[in-house]
C-alpha cells in the first residue's frame, strides 16, 4: 500500500482506523509499505528513524506508538528511510513468522555505504522465497527526471534478469539461492521464543550462564531482547553475550542426521543452487498496459503545467515516445513489458482476473483543484509479480477498489483508499 505519508495517515485518526479495520480483516502475514516520508537516522543507518530535533522526535514517537497499539503490535517493523520527503518504504512482518535471514536496501549492492538513498527499496530474503517491496522513481517530465527513471529501470533489470554469481564483485547484489545461508549480524538471526544462554554480559556478571528466552531484535540498538527466566526481567543483550544452551545435531529436511545417501545429497545440491522465488511488490510508477487506464487518451496526450504564475512550462520531449502522463508513456510501458518477460515474472492480479476494465490502484484527487483535471482517472501502478514457475503458489490478488463502482471511486473511499490516493492490493499464498 502507498501510504502517501504514513505520519499523515496516522494523525488522522479516520485513516488509522480504516487502515486498521482493513490488516483486522484480513490479517497479512507482511504488509508492504510505500512513500512513507519518513527520514533517516544517517547514510548507513536507513533502518533507523531520524531523532536529532524535536520534530523527528516527536514523529518517532506516533511510529513506536503506531507499532505498540494492536493490531500492529503483532509485527515486527523494518524500514528503509530516505534523505528526502517524499520516498520511503517500510515492511511489517507478522512477529509469530520467522524472521528475515537477511534486509537489504539497495537494488546493487549489500554494502551499506551504498544503500538506496531515497529509501525505495527493502529486500526481505527468507527460508523459502525473497520479499521485494520497492517505491519505483516517478519519470517525471523532465529530461532530468527521465533519466532518474531510466537509471532506475537499469538497476531493477541488473537484479531481476542480468546478475550473474561468476561476473560480479562480492558486495553486488544478486537473486538469493538457497544456498545463500550467510546473514550480517545486524539483522535478526534468532527466532523469537529461542532459549538460550547468556555468556559474558560484564554488566551483569551475575547473569552469566544463565537461561533466557528471545523475545524480539531492536535494530536501533542492535541487540536482542530477552526474558531472564530465572528473574522474569527483559534485558537488551548483543549476539556475542549469547550461546544455545543445547545445540542440535544438523539434519536434512527430512530430520535425517547429515550423511543420508547420496541421491538425497544430490537433490540437495540441486535445490542449493537454484534461485529462491521472488514476490515482487509496490508502487510501480508504471502502467503495464493501456487496459491499465481508465483514459488511454487523456493520459497519453498529457502534457506538464506550469508550477507557478509567470512560469513556463516544461518543453515537449524530443523523443515522442516520451510524451505523455509519467508512468503511461510508451517507453516506460515498453521496458516494462520487456522487463517482466525477460525475467519470466507473472503479474498475479491479472493472471487471476484477465482484462477486467477499470481495475485501477490510484485515483486523482476529488477535490484540490490543482489537479481536478484528474478527478475520476484512475491508473494501476500497484502490483504483485512472482516468479512463472512460483505462480501456482498464489491462491488470490484483489485490490481494495474491487467491487466499487466508478462513481464511488472518484471520492477514493476510505474503505479501499485509507486516506491515502493509492488503494491496497492483498495476494495470499498456499
Amino acid at each position: 500500500w502507498n501510504c502517501n505519508s504514513l505520519l499523515g495517515r496516522l494523525r488522522k485518526e479516520s485513516d488509522k482506523a480504516a487502515f486498521a479495520r482493513y490488516v483486522v480483516r484480513n490479517d497479512p502475514d507482511v504488509i508492504a509499505l510505500q512513500e512513507t516520508w519518513l527520514p533517516a537516522a544517517g547514510p548507513e543507518r536507513r533502518d533507523v528513524l531520524r531523532d536529532d530535533t524535536k520534530q523527528y522526535r516527536e514523529d518517532k514517537q506516533l511510529i513506536d506508538t503506531f507499532l505498540r497499539q494492536k493490531p500492529f503490535s503483532n509485527y515486527t517493523a523494518y524500514w528503509s528511510c530516505a534523505d528526502m520527503k517524499r520516498a520511503g518504504s517500510g515492511v511489517l512482518v507478522k512477529k509469530e513468522l520467522k524472521p528475515p535471514l537477511k534486509v537489504t536496501r539497495s537494488l546493487v549492492s549489500t554494502n551499506k555505504t551504498q544503500q538506496q538513498n531515497e529509501g525505495r527499496v527493502l529486500l526481505l530474503e527468507f527460508d523459502e522465497l525473497c520479499f521485494l517491496n520497492v517505491y519505483a522513481t516517478n519519470n517525471g517530465w523532465t529530461p532530468e527526471s527521465m533519466a532518474r527513471r531510466q537509471q532506475w529501470d537499469a538497476e531493477l533489470r541488473r537484479f531481476l534478469v542480468d546478475g550473474r554469481r561468476d561476473d560480479v564483485s562480492d558486495d553486488a547484489l544478486t537473486r538469493p539461492r538457497f544456498c545463500d545461508t550467510s546473514a550480517e549480524p545486524s539483522y535478526l538471526l534468532i527466532p523469537p521464543g529461542t532459549v538460550l544462554k547468556i555468556s559474558g554480559l560484564v554488566t551483569r556478571s551475575d547473569l552469566n550462564g544463565v537461561g533466557c528466552e528471545v523475545q524480539s531484535y531492536a535494530e536501533d540498538r542492535e541487540r536482542y531482547r530477552v526474558t531472564v527466566q530465572t528473574s522474569n526481567e527483559e534485558l537488551y543483550v548483543r549476539a556475542t553475550n549469547l550461546s544455545v544452551s543445547e545445540p542440535k545435531e544438523a539434519t536434512t529436511e527430512e530430520g535425517e542426521e547429515r550423511g543420508g545417501s547420496p541421491k538425497k545429497k544430490d537433490e540437495n545440491l540441486q535445490k542449493d543452487e537454484k534461485k529462491k522465488p521472488l514476490v515482487w511488490c509496490g508502487d510501480l510508477n508504471a502502467c503495464h498496459r493501456q487496459i491499465d487506464v481508465t483514459h488511454p487518451e487523456f493520459f497519453g496526450n498529457s502534457k506538464a503545467e506550469a508550477k507557478g504564475k509567470g512560469k513556463p512550462a516544461p518543453p515537449l520531449p524530443v523523443d515522442v515516445n516520451d510524451r505523455g502522463q509519467p508512468g503511461f508513456t510508451v517507453n516506460e510501458r515498453k521496458r516494462f513489458d520487456e522487463l517482466v518477460n525477460d525475467a519470466n515474472l507473472v503479474d498475479t492480479y491479472r493472471h487471476l482476473h484477465g482484462d477486467v476494465p477499470n481495475a485501477m490502484t490510484w485515483f486523482g484527487h476529488p477535490g484540490v483543484s490543482v489537479v481536478g483535471k484528474y478527478r475520476g482517472k484512475g491508473m494501476r501502478l500497484d502490483y504483485f509479480f512472482v516468479d512463472s514457475d512460483f505462480v501456482e503458489n498464489v491462491v488470490t490478488c484483489v485490490q481494495a477498489t474491487d467491487g466499487i463502482e466508478m462513481r464511488q471511486l472518484e471520492e477514493r473511499p476510505d474503505s479501499a483508499f485509507f486516506g491515502s490516493d493509492h488503494c491496497a492490493v492483498l495476494m495470499r499464498l498456499r
